[in-house]
């Protein structure tokens, strides 16, 4: 991101109210969703949530979750598999 878009997204984010601790809140609860409920790529999803690349997501993710992207995936698909068998 460039200075000029930090600017716009710095104004934006103080128009609406917001600060930084909601933009993460928000992308933490888009990234659960991606990687739970659809195919989304990891380096896709990254993308999707605005980060500049994919080991800027994973570093966020490992300090919101204590385990990587994937390895997160994984586990939250097989409970949820689980739930669901009759």
């Amino acid at each position: 991101m460039n200075k000029s878009s930090k600017n716009s997204v710095g104004k934006w984010v103080t128009a609406f109210g917001l600060g930084l601790l909601s933009i993460q809140d928000t992308r933490r609860e888009l990234a659960h969703h991606y990687l739970e409920h659809s195919t989304v790529e990891l380096n896709e999803a990254a993308f999707l949530l605005g980060y500049e690349d994919a080991n800027s997501f994973f570093r966020a993710f490992q300090g919101w979750e204590g385990t990587s992207p994937g390895e997160w995936r994984t586990r939250h698909r097989t409970v949820e598999a689980a739930g669901h068998r009759v």
